[in-house]
């Protein structure tokens, strides 16, 4: 069971049993400085294009299958362009199509994503992502190659990012988003794909900054804005993203700052403006 054993002579048994024996012998002479050899190399070309052909699969998936461990499972490897592995896991060289366990990696080494593949090629149950320094970057689930489950992303430093829920690829619920040091930035809601329904940003002190409602992506119905303790300082509402209405905003000392009114985005009427002792 050595070397020799375990490559080589799997290999030769191929070239006889697929008929590429011929190839074998004028493609180990195609380099002979011999004028008579030479002349009769240059008349069997195609016969060692074809070996070429047909045997370099054969050497990639010998080269790419081995186990990781003694008495392990052979499983394939793929190399990076700069030598490095960039991923090992089970399936069929020929096909193309891969199961069971797989994993990816980052060009410095370290393990860039990792995951169970199916029968068909298709991602399936919980993958886990990396950035190359060994965090966590993204947890996600599959079912049949679609994303369907929760769905976790981090910072570098660790702390979450962003969270959501997946239905059959599409993102559907509430998403919070999360600055670096772990604080909520804002909350939205997806459905099907898009966000829709009541939205609103925090400040760094964890106080509502604003609070809008969304349908397609787009802000749809009442918006407002407060100061870091609450005091209201923006209200106005919009249809299909556009400004509509009227627009109001005051001063920290709850006096009126300025007010205009909106039909479909565009000002109608004139613009009004206060001091701030009103």
């Amino acid at each position: 069971d050595g070397f020799w054993s375990t490559y080589y002579v799997p290999f030769f048994k191929r070239i006889m049993s697929d008929n590429l024996f011929e190839g074998f012998v004028y493609n180990a002479l195609a380099n002979a400085s011999n004028a008579k050899i030479a002349s009769m190399v240059k008349k069997k070309s195609s016969v060692i294009t074809n070996f070429r052909n047909k045997t370099l699969p054969i050497l990639l998936e010998m080269y790419q299958t081995y186990p990781d461990s003694t008495g392990g499972e052979a499983v394939q490897h793929w190399d990076g362009e700069e030598g490095n592995s960039d991923g090992s896991g089970t399936g069929n060289t020929t096909t193309g199509i891969y199961s069971g366990k797989w994993t990816h990696f980052h060009d410095n080494g370290t393990l860039s994503s990792e995951g169970m593949v199916q029968a068909d090629g298709k991602r399936n149950g919980l993958w886990h992502e990396y950035y190359d320094n060994g965090a966590p970057k993204r947890d996600l689930s599959y079912i049949d190659g679609k994303e369907d489950g929760t769905y976790l992303a981090y910072h570098i430093t660790g702390a979450l990012n962003d969270s959501t829920a997946v239905v059959d690829g599409k993102a559907n619920g509430p998403y919070h988003h999360h600055t670096p040091d772990g604080t909520l930035k804002f909350e939205k809601g997806f459905a099907d794909g898009k966000f829709t329904g009541p939205a609103q940003t925090r400040f760094s002190c964890n106080a509502v900054q604003n609070t809008y409602a969304l349908i397609d992506n787009k802000v749809d119905g009442p918006a407002i804005s407060y100061y870091p303790d609450g005091v209201k300082q923006y209200e106005g509402s919009y249809t299909n993203d556009e400004r509509t209405g009227t627009h109001t905003t005051w001063f920290h000392n709850g006096n009126k700052e300025s007010q205009a009114d909106y039909v479909a985005g565009k000002a109608t009427g004139p613009f009004t403006y206060w001091w701030a002792d009103g």
